[in-house]
């Protein structure tokens, strides 16, 4: 049995500005998922962990997502969305913690 090391893929959410072109009219932003970014999500296990983030607060987590330590930076409420390998959404909530470790980067959600 192979074992796969990240399994999931991580997506997020990008906006962009809404905008008043040459003649007037607005037009809206508009919301989209980008990246491909590979990760192991992994469950809280039903139990009520909570985690203690640098700035003091805390925060009750229903999963944890791994990923490598290069990945881009993730801010607190910025929405991810993870994708199992066959496309479907294993979850889609806002990131409540983000931390880059020695060997990796950790999303709370």
């Amino acid at each position: 049995m192979i074992v796969s090391f990240r399994p999931h893929t991580l997506s997020y959410q990008i906006t962009t500005e809404g905008y008043e072109d040459d003649n007037g009219d607005f037009h809206p932003g508009e919301t989209s998922f980008a990246g491909e970014i590979p990760c192991r999500c992994e469950p809280n296990g039903g139990k009520a962990e909570v985690i203690v983030f640098d700035d003091g607060t805390t925060s009750v987590y229903r999963y944890i997502i791994y990923m490598d330590r290069d990945c881009k930076e993730f801010k607190r409420d910025e929405l991810v969305r993870v994708y199992r390998k066959d496309g479907s959404v294993l979850v889609e909530a806002k990131v409540l913690g983000f931390q880059k470790g020695q060997l990796n980067a950790r999303i709370w959600v």
